[in-house]
């Protein structure tokens, strides 16, 4: 097995790039890779289709790259494959209205049909246990204009509204713009998004690693807009209480509820993240009809 990277990083973790060359490179990993490590690589995913059915029948396959948040490895001798379970942390490499239309077509809002099938059991196991679970939710919006916000006056920096207005949801305890604390732990020359000259006199970027904003106003990249939502408070397996009328140890009594909320939640987010950006479009362009600030856009755009 090649050893083609190794970076250290801060708190004694590392990233190890390899490149296995046998069956029994494959076996090693087995006894390298442990439940909790992030693991990433180049992979095939079956096109979308129009029926339920989720393995493969030998249609076409794209490639895409992926994360996988690291459960169980398993070597399958009768296969001669390395099969690693655990969730996919990373969505699948594809434009945003297609990753925007698989999500619709989720019962889960979930892009990636592989994740959605360790999320149900996620859910099937948390409801058997008379638990509940929580999750992360992401909203994207694209097109929007450039300028939006301010970077002089806090309380109009479009992306700390955001960040509001997504937080104001209930049981939403978290959001970030762009993979903000993912860049925290990393050095600045691997975060910030570089500048490239584009066509006549244009400038462009190639990633979009600060979510859409520059100085807490749009950039005109997407917007991404991550969300943390605990999960449901009520549980069918009781939790240590109090009894308010006695002032005695008592326990919580169940009330009928979710097991997990976070796919609705996705839905109550995009509509919070559009709502502040219409209000932001409104306090950079607005007018007292539709038709003028339709004018006022153009001419925005054409400066």
């Amino acid at each position: 097995m090649r050893i083609a990277d190794r970076e250290r990083r801060e708190g004694g973790r590392e990233r190890i790039t390899v490149v296995p060359e046998s069956l029994d490179d494959l076996w090693h990993l087995t006894y390298v890779i442990e439940p909790g490590d992030r693991v990433a690589g180049d992979t095939t995913r079956r096109v979308q289709r129009d029926d339920d059915r989720l393995r493969d029948t030998g249609g076409e396959r794209e490639h895409m790259w992926i994360g996988l948040d690291v459960e169980d490895v398993e070597f399958a001798e009768f296969a001669n494959r390395l099969r690693i379970g655990g969730v996919i942390a990373d969505p699948p490499d594809l434009p945003h209205h297609e990753l925007w239309a698989q999500a619709e077509a989720s019962d889960l809002r979930c892009p990636d049909a592989a994740a959605a099938v360790q999320m149900r059991r996620r859910i099937d196991e948390a409801k058997e246990a008379g638990d509940s679970l929580g999750g992360v939710f992401v909203v994207t919006a694209t097109g929007v204009p450039v300028g939006l916000g301010s970077h002089v006056h806090w309380d109009r920096r479009l992306d700390a509204r955001l960040v509001w207005a997504v937080t104001s949801i209930p049981a939403v305890k978290g959001a970030e713009v762009g993979p903000a604390f993912q860049n925290a732990r990393r050095p600045g020359t691997q975060v910030h998004d570089e500048i490239h000259p584009e066509g006549r006199g244009g400038v462009t970027r190639r990633t979009n690693r600060a979510g859409g904003f520059e100085g807490g106003m749009t950039n005109g990249m997407p917007i991404v807009v991550r969300a943390a939502m605990k999960p449901i408070p009520t549980t069918v397996t009781p939790l240590r209480s109090v009894d308010l009328t006695t002032g005695e140890p008592s326990q919580t009594q169940y009330q009928r509820s979710d097991v997990c909320a976070v796919p609705a939640a996705s839905v109550v987010g995009e509509a919070m993240v559009t709502w502040t950006l219409a209000d932001a479009f409104l306090d950079k362009l607005g007018g007292d009809s539709i038709a003028e600030m339709e004018e006022r856009y153009r001419t925005h755009g054409a400066r």
